[in-house]
């Protein structure tokens, strides 16, 4: 007997494992609504990405904020390991919430901004839901200020609301000020933001100097007055790629107050393969991408013609006071050098690129042929024409038909197709060319280009070698194939070596 359930431990053993690994796998745990509460103590040290801060709770985020605004956090790492429910429910405009389920309002748990720390934050493509904050502070945020070198990744935060009175305050969903620091995909999603009297606000950070966003969209509302941003409020010396915007911006001022898709107000700023989706209402420096640009580069995107209600500036021009219209589909202010760049027909003013008035499109994108998939075509024939700007994705439809930058990352295989041409083709190379630097052909493998280096340099001692009169070559008496640099037939008389 005892022999008998000994073999039957043993089938079953065998029996799991040959079951596929997936089997066992840990799944995310559903996420229990935050009651408010603080956890007592953190789970790893947050001095490196190997040893962060892993956070799974609201309780425990809210730790991390209280402990960080009332001492000096430095440099910190953090990991999100689940999804993040701080309020279930829905809020509308006007603060009011109320929750899953319920009919009448309630009062949600309240946020206050983690403080100020060079944050590195991977979100690990979980979720925070229903961050509320409500108070008068400088930075607004679920970070109030983020600098020197630290990020913010892979983090989804929706169904939240986010708004301030504080005269001269910056506001946004993700953090307040960021400085030096870096947004990779993250995704604002169905939130409300409002302001009265602050200065800069935006779904993701009222004011960004000195970073870069790449994948990062918004949608939801934003609404106030000043600077109003779909992503960021006010913005200098950064870069945006692969950005868009479906956040609907209601200025609440006609007069001198910036309105923008992607950045209300920028300076030395890029960007690149993005698109505005969003609805812009008021204001009197509006533009799709951004509303009052300085020393702007605007590549390889377009805006849709949803604008309404905007104002117009009493300004001077030569000694003369008279009114300006600063508005446009994709910038609404001069100072920027837009180019490969489209704008939706219905709305004429300011459209104008490095080469007069942009190009128009109607419905998706018929751009004039009769083909809604011309625009389409033309974003992703474009990323050719970049410069070599790197990190740009290719342009794919969503579920409403437009096109977006969600595509694989884009590869200019074009440009070593040419340098082989040149290769092969080049008598005498010149001395900054690929082929001096001792390059290969390109060859085409599984589809892709590569450039390999030269590994033939062994001679057979036996043989006789022949050099080329042409310096900095040599042969192969019996081949008669040159070997260094670029692989083609020697065209000179042979020297005995």
């Amino acid at each position: 007997m005892k022999k008998r359930l000994l073999s039957i431990l043993i089938a079953l053993c065998l029996c799991l494992t040959l079951l596929p690994t997936a089997a066992f796998a840990a799944t995310t745990m559903t996420p229990d609504v935050w009651d408010g509460s603080t956890a007592a103590k953190l789970t790893g040290s947050g001095t490196s990405e190997d040893d962060p801060y892993l956070i799974s709770t609201g309780a425990e985020l809210k730790l991390l904020a209280e402990n960080s605004r009332i001492m000096d956090f430095g440099s910190r790492y953090v990991k999100l390991t689940n999804d993040i429910i701080l309020n279930d429910g829905t809020f509308e405009k006007d603060g009011s919430f109320t929750k899953t389920g319920e009919s009448n309002p309630s009062v949600p748990n309240e946020w206050l901004p983690a403080g100020k720390a060079t944050w590195h934050i991977d979100g690990g493509g979980h979720y925070i839901s229903g961050l509320y904050i409500k108070l008068n502070e400088d930075r607004i945020g679920l970070f109030s200020y983020t600098y020197n070198g630290g990020y913010i990744k892979n983090l989804t935060i929706k169904n939240s609301y986010v708004f301030s009175t504080k005269s001269g305050a910056y506001v946004g969903v993700f953090a307040g000020t960021s400085f030096r620091t870096s947004f990779i995909n993250c995704v604002g999603e169905n939130n409300i933001v409002g302001t009265n009297g602050c200065y800069s606000t935006a779904g993701v950070v009222g004011w960004a100097e000195e970073g870069s966003f790449s994948g990062v969209h918004t949608s939801g509302s934003v609404s106030g007055n000043n600077i109003l941003g779909g992503i960021a409020g006010r913005t200098m010396d950064t870069t945006f790629k692969n950005c868009w915007n479906e956040t609907n911006i209601d200025n609440e001022k006609a007069t001198i107050r910036q309105s923008g898709g992607i950045a209300g107000m920028a300076s030395s700023a890029n960007f690149y393969n993005c698109a505005n989706l969003g609805y812009l209402h008021g204001g009197s420096r509006v533009g799709g991408i951004v509303g009052e640009a300085n020393n702007v580069k605007v590549k390889n995107c377009y805006g849709l013609s949803d604008i309404a209600d905007t104002g117009r500036d009493w300004w001077t021009d030569n000694e003369k006071w008279r009114y300006f219209y600063y508005t446009g589909t994709l910038v609404g202010t001069e100072g920027s050098m837009v180019s490969f760049s489209y704008a939706q027909d219905g709305y004429e003013r300011n459209d104008y690129g490095e080469n007069g008035v942009v190009p128009h499109f109607t419905g998706m994108g018929d751009l004039g042929g009769g083909d809604e998939d011309e625009l389409l075509n033309a974003l992703n024939g474009n990323l050719y024409k970049m410069e070599g700007e790197s990190g740009l994705n290719e342009w794919v439809r969503n579920g409403d038909g437009y096109p977006l930058p969600i595509g694989g990352s884009f590869v200019d295989n074009s440009k070593y197709y040419d340098i082989w041409l040149e290769c092969i083709s080049a008598e005498h190379p010149r001395r900054d060319h690929p082929c001096k630097r001792r390059l290969e052909p390109v060859h085409r493998r599984n589809g892709s280009l590569h450039i390999q280096h030269e590994h033939r340099q062994r001679r057979k001692r036996h043989r006789p070698r022949n050099r080329c009169r042409r310096r900095g070559c040599s042969a192969d008496i019996h081949s008669r194939r040159q070997i260094c640099n670029c692989q083609c037939h020697c065209q000179q008389p042979l020297l005995r070596a």
